[in-house]
């Protein structure tokens, strides 16, 4: 599943830019104003969070768990351009840690195929 991890990143890598380059271009706008940090969240949560939660399920080594933890705190801390504790800023925007996801989705996975 190391591949799975890998490609994740390089996806969300590619989604952090496009959300970059959009907060850019409405930042600069003549027409419109500047962005709001919640409108920065939910741009990054609808072009960067769903590659982290897509083949998480599939995912069970827990380094890899890391890797991916670490690449969702460094793209939500330059998405906001703030780095502060990163647990405690995505808790606040409603974004739990990778492994509490990975643990509810194994979970439900397991309460499905028993019924």
């Amino acid at each position: 599943m190391h591949l799975a991890t890998t490609e994740a990143i390089q996806r969300t890598a590619h989604g952090q830019s496009v959300t970059q380059a959009v907060s850019y271009s409405l930042r600069y706008d003549k027409k419109c104003s500047q962005p709001t940090p919640t409108q920065n969240v939910g741009l990054w949560k609808s072009t960067v969070l769903p590659h982290f939660l897509q083949n998480l399920r599939y995912i069970q080594s827990t380094t890899d768990v890391k890797k991916l933890q670490n690449s969702l705190n460094l793209s939500f801390a330059r998405a906001l351009h703030v780095y502060c504790d990163h647990t405690a800023l995505l808790g606040d925007t409603g974004v739990p840690p990778l492994t509490l996801i990975q643990f509810a989705s194994s979970k439900a996975t397991r309460l499905f195929l028993t019924k």
